[in-house]
């Protein structure tokens, strides 16, 4: 079984790897996002907007950059 630098150089089709999906991620955090603004006053750290609008300037990169997968 001796391969050469030609053989070794193409890669066979079953060690290509795909990208990893984002939207497993999005869902996530528009999840994390929606449970923050339900929560009870009483419960929030602080005002009801911020955490939830610092969470959708992370998200801003996560779909802008790649919207289907990262290579």
């Amino acid at each position: 079984m001796a391969r050469t630098r030609a053989d070794a150089s193409i890669r066979h089709p079953r060690h290509e790897r795909r990208g990893e999906a984002r939207l497993p991620a999005v869902v996530a955090t528009l999840t994390a996002i929606a449970l923050y603004l339900l929560l009870p006053q009483r419960l929030l750290i602080a005002p009801r907007y911020v955490l939830p609008s610092l969470e959708c300037l992370l998200l801003i990169p996560l779909i802008a950059i790649n919207p289907k997968r990262r290579r």
